[in-house]
């Protein structure tokens, strides 16, 4: 089994110019994921792997997010909004070993 756990924030600073008095929202991420795997022997030379992997993405980008489509900063980034997305993948693997293993 492995887990994987990250939250995340950043803030922007301008020191010079006409906007550097004004306050950047927050830049926001986490992320989770875990993996949970088991090997089950099938014979004397075969494995079977079963796999569950899921995935959670949540970003939060001021530059990106709750643009109008005529605005200049949306059709600088051609529309793209902040990842946030969530998913899952479950595999079954075979597995043949050349070299027979007396020890299995």
């Amino acid at each position: 089994f492995e887990y994987f756990y990250s939250d995340s924030s950043g803030d922007i600073a301008l020191r010079n110019g006409a906007l550097a008095a004004q306050a950047f929202p927050q830049l926001h991420a986490r992320l989770q994921s875990a993996h949970l795997y088991a090997d089950i022997p099938a014979g004397q030379q075969f494995d079977l792997r079963l796999s569950y992997y899921y995935e959670r993405l949540s970003t939060s980008d001021w530059a990106l997010d709750g643009l109008l489509p005529d605005s200049l900063p949306a059709m600088l980034s051609l529309g793209a909004t902040s990842p946030d997305y969530a998913g899952a993948i479950l595999s079954v693997s075979f597995r043949y070993h050349f070299a027979k293993d007396t020890d299995r």
